[in-house]
């Protein structure tokens, strides 16, 4: 592996160490100068709601102060990396928020809310609600892929017996509709002589 030469690394670390929202700090010193996990965990605590998911800008690009499901899929991440235990009451909130997110008729998460629009946000995070059945049907994949990986890892560290619905469907999900594109692939460059 290719590593940075110390004069780009000390660039790299006066850049994040002056420049990353404190989350960002928080982690890099976690990770490259050994420090607790305790400041990435309460850094955080200021993104989490009372309902246990996770908003107020977590995702940069949309400042919706509302738990959304963007929310939690940002904030899980630090949740792993940091190795937080099954009891922390941030995985626990992330865990309940995402069962309670979860739609079961459709077998998918909804990544946004509607009152998105009502906040600065980029525009690919925009709710349209004449398309949002559709979206949610033809996007699954975002988010439900990342959570799939996301609610595993949430699973395996507090044994949350309901995430196995969830979980199972989503993984389901996934290895059908992509061996259904494989299949239109194959027919696709079927002939072709592409590979």
């Amino acid at each position: 592996m290719r590593m940075l030469e110390p004069e780009n690394y000390r660039l790299a670390r006066e850049f994040v160490r002056t420049r990353a929202r404190p989350l960002d700090r928080a982690l890099f010193e976690y990770e490259f100068d050994g420090r607790a996990p305790d400041a990435v965990w309460d850094e955080l605590g200021r993104f989490a709601n009372r309902d246990g998911g996770f908003g107020h800008g977590i995702e940069p690009d949309c400042r919706l102060p509302a738990s959304s499901v963007l929310g939690a899929l940002t904030a899980v991440p630090y949740l792993s990396r940091t190795k937080a235990p099954a009891d922390h009451p941030l995985v626990q909130g992330g865990v309940r928020h995402l069962l309670d997110a979860y739609d079961r008729p459709s077998e998918a998460w909804r990544m946004l809310p509607p009152e998105v629009n009502d906040h600065p946000r980029a525009s690919w995070w925009n709710y349209d609600p004449e398309t949002a059945a559709g979206d949610l049907a033809e996007h699954w994949g975002n988010p439900s892929a990342e959570l799939s990986k996301s609610t595993l890892w949430l699973a395996q560290r507090t044994c949350h017996e309901r995430f196995q619905t969830p979980w199972q469907t989503t993984t389901h999900h996934c290895a059908r509709r992509w061996h259904r594109h494989c299949r239109c692939l194959d027919r696709h460059t079927a002939g072709t002589g592409e590979d």
